[in-house]
């Protein structure tokens, strides 16, 4: 069972809208297009689009913040509750693909992973600085699994 975090509204603002701000504006320039949350829900994707063919895309943002030059870990990480957006978009008649994107503090890079990488990535408990006692679940995804983005010039129309 996922266990998700409590929704925090001044997180959201600092993180999720500058994020997804600048990825629409890359998708946008892909030729997709964007919209809302699938949902129109806080535990939802923040972003559904369509590519060019019509095909539906759920797109989920996160920023690391000490990601400021190089990326500081040895690895991706993803809660492993974030599995649930790619059962929930399964199970959607759009049948979307579900991307997770883990951005820089600057927002002006980024790694991107597949729904079925995550989904394919066995659960670990950790417990990092701001977990709880007991510790969290994530993913740990290698580097050859993501696609990383240059979003340099993204950044600059919009922060």
């Amino acid at each position: 069972m996922y266990k998700r975090k409590k929704f925090n509204l001044k997180n959201y603002y600092e993180n999720d809208c500058p994020a997804k701000m600048v990825v629409t504006f890359f998708l946008q320039g892909q030729g997709y297009k964007c919209t809302g949350s699938p949902y129109c829900s806080e535990y939802a994707s923040d972003i559904i689009c369509y590519n060019r063919l019509g095909e539906c895309q759920f797109h989920e943002m996160s920023r690391t913040k000490k990601w400021v030059d190089d990326f500081p870990y040895t690895t991706i990480y993803q809660p492993a509750y974030k599995k649930k957006y790619v059962e929930e978009a399964m199970r959607d008649e759009r049948k979307p693909k579900t991307f997770f994107w883990v951005m820089s503090y600057n927002f002006d890079k980024a790694y991107v992973i597949s729904g079925e990488t995550l989904l394919n990535t066995p659960v670990k408990r950790v417990h990092f600085h701001n977990s709880p006692a007991s510790g969290e679940d994530f993913c740990f995804i290698d580097f050859d699994k993501a696609k990383f983005f240059d979003l340099s010039d993204y950044v600059k129309g919009v922060l």
